[in-house]
């Protein structure tokens, strides 16, 4: 007998415990939401102008590689800058560096550095502050100096190849 409620007692903790992780983050969302609806401005983090890189599409496909070994050299803002413009930024005509049909950009990158993650923004081609701390460790690759986070947002696009089809293009622009 006293098995049997020493079990109930441990399965009760366990489902609790299991429980609470998922309603914190759901009382997230709603601070989040609650942010948004009172247009609390954020701080931002504004990125330098993108670089100029004088190369022909044609070389940049041929150039074009998947690389396994990273230098211990950190990207400096301006690499990051123009990264994440050629890979989801905003064009000199109000377009994106990706096509959509309908203008449904779903996808967030989150930039990962070992002082914290970001958010990028690029309406304003800006970063804001997502967590401090380091989580270099989550993905493979412990040794490259950045990571890059990719995440359908739901909200924004409810179809999934359509969404899998915008990260697969973020993704294209960043290898090139």
């Amino acid at each position: 007998m006293r098995k049997m409620i020493f079990g109930l007692l441990i399965c009760i903790v366990l489902v609790f415990a299991s429980v609470l992780p998922v309603t914190g983050e759901l009382q997230k969302i709603k601070t989040e939401d609650a942010i948004e609806k009172t247009n609390v401005i954020v701080d931002r983090i504004s990125l330098p102008p993108p670089m100029f890189i004088d190369m022909i599409l044609e070389e940049s496909i041929c150039r074009r590689m998947s690389v396994r070994s990273f230098t211990t050299e950190d990207v400096t803002d301006e690499e990051l800058s123009t990264i994440l413009w050629a890979a989801y930024g905003v064009t000199e005509n109000g377009n994106r560096s990706i096509f959509n049909p309908d203008g449904t950009y779903s996808t967030i990158i989150y930039v990962i550095r070992s002082d914290a993650t970001y958010k990028y923004f690029p309406e304003d081609h800006s970063l804001s502050l997502f967590k401090s701390g380091n989580y270099m460790h989550l993905g493979q690759y412990d040794d490259a100096s950045i990571k890059f986070g990719l995440i359908w947002d739901m909200d924004v696009e409810s179809e999934e190849l359509r969404g899998m089809a915008d990260i697969g293009m973020v993704c294209q622009n960043i290898i090139f």
